[in-house]
């Protein structure tokens, strides 16, 4: 199934009127697409009214259209993990956490998060104003810190301003502009989303002998996939590429969060521009294939994909031909085009195999997962649903028997042995498991 993730401009706007008809088409057509939802979706609702009726219908929303598609950056795998989980239950989960981030690190906030690790706020603090430091001057907040409390205080102050202040970041573009030479910032205010690391790297490279990304690498204290995509972003902002001054630093946090989620799928939607350029440019240096589209044409690949996805003839008059052979070999070698669309809602490559002592030229489909790629199990469920769909009431049982209730094992020993085979109206149908994806996934033959 094809993964969209929705800025959250997006699903704000599914409340209002002008709105409307993407609404009914998400509704619609919701069952045919996965759309992961990240904590960055949880921190732009906590930052609404809640006593406001709209807060409501984005939370409802939210959880009509995401379901238990969480999308959740992992150290085990250093990228975004797919989990189960209601945007509710996350919320819930994540409740302390959330919180103190939404509310501007207030000090019932603080009081909260203290208590939920059996700790006392309050005997804390006293303790640290007790542990005296070097004294440390913050003028530009006004604050000395004299002791750990002092610090500890100074931090979240910080903390507060990120969240409110305009002005804060004002204050740094202004030093970047005065700190870059004349006819340079220019050049990067108005450089194309192709050319803008281009660009960078004619001014770093002048200037440091490195590029404008292996800077934001060298000097990135914890590496990480999210920690580089998030520092990648924030840089590109602050150097005046697409910057927006209306926004504070954690609205633009925010926003590199959620270009960073919006890579681990097949499209992002935004109508966000200078958010949606910022992330192209990063897609385009870093290889990412993500599709940046707005609303308008959110609507026209809702309404294209879904009859297309189950009908064989049209695949295999209008798709097979363009996609089943190889365009380029290597020796033993051969590379496919990855199909449109998702065939039977899961299958993203297909190659012909040529058996001429029958007479016949199968079709291979598989599902080829890109570097951290991820398939829900609701797409697994979803493709077993519909295999049964096709099959007569007394089959039923054989394939569950023989193939899917085998597979939700998950026991890949049990699952590589496992086959199905069916004939349905002009078609002979096999599936198994693919043997060369890390995790079973399933491989069909047609013939």
């Amino acid at each position: 199934m094809i993964k969209i993730y929705l800025d959250w401009n997006i699903i704000s706007k599914l409340k209002r009127k002008e709105g409307e008809e993407l609404k009914n088409a998400l509704m619609k057509n919701k069952n045919s697409f996965v759309f992961p939802f990240s904590a960055a979706h949880l921190r732009d609702l906590r930052r609404g009214d809640q006593a406001h009726e709209g807060y409501g219908l984005d939370k409802t929303k939210l959880s009509e259209l995401c379901g238990t598609h969480l999308l959740e950056y992992s150290d085990t795998i250093d990228s975004a993990y797919p989990y189960c989980c209601t945007s509710e239950d996350y919320n819930d989960l994540k409740d302390i956490d959330l919180s103190l981030f939404s509310s501007g690190f207030t000090e019932e906030a603080f009081v909260k998060f203290f208590g939920n690790l059996g700790l006392d706020y309050h005997a804390i603090m006293d303790a640290l104003s007790h542990v005296e430091i070097p004294p440390i001057e913050v003028p530009v907040l006004n604050i000395t810190a004299r002791n750990l409390k002092d610090m500890f205080l100074t931090i979240t102050y910080f903390g507060k301003r990120l969240t409110t202040d305009k002005s804060l970041y004002t204050l740094v573009n202004k030093y970047i502009d005065e700190t870059t030479e004349d006819g340079q910032h220019d050049k990067i205010k108005f450089a194309k989303v192709e050319t803008v690391f281009d660009v960078l790297d004619n001014i770093t490279e002048s200037q440091t002998g490195l590029k404008f990304i292996d800077i934001i690498e060298k000097f990135l204290p914890v590496k990480s996939d999210y920690n580089f995509f998030i520092a990648l972003y924030l840089a590109l902002d602050m150097v005046g590429f697409r910057s927006d001054k209306k926004r504070t630093i954690e609205n633009r946090y925010a926003d590199a969060e959620h270009a960073y989620y919006a890579s681990k799928c097949d499209v992002f939607v935004t109508g966000d521009a200078r958010l949606g350029e910022k992330a192209q440019a990063i897609y385009n240096k870093l290889g990412i294939t993500t599709k940046i589209i707005s609303d308008s044409d959110l609507i026209a690949l809702l309404e294209d994909i879904p009859p297309k996805e189950y009908d064989l003839d049209y695949f295999f008059d209008e798709i097979a031909p363009k996609y089943s052979l190889p365009y380029k070999e290597e020796g033993d070698l051969q590379y496919y085009h990855p199909l449109p669309y998702p065939f039977y809602g899961l299958f993203n490559l297909c190659e012909e195999v040529e058996l001429p002592k029958f007479g016949l030229y199968p079709l291979v489909f598989r599902c080829v997962l890109r570097p951290n790629g991820y398939v829900y199990f609701t797409e697994l469920d979803r493709f077993f649903n519909y295999i049964e769909r096709i099959l007569p009431d007394e089959e039923i049982p054989v394939f569950r028997s023989q193939f899917r209730d085998v597979f939700l094992t998950r026991n890949k020993e049990k699952i590589l042995k496992t086959r199905y085979t069916y004939n349905f109206g002009s078609y002979f149908m096999e599936l198994m498991a693919d043997p060369d994806t890390k995790i079973p996934l399933p491989m069909m033959i047609l013939v």
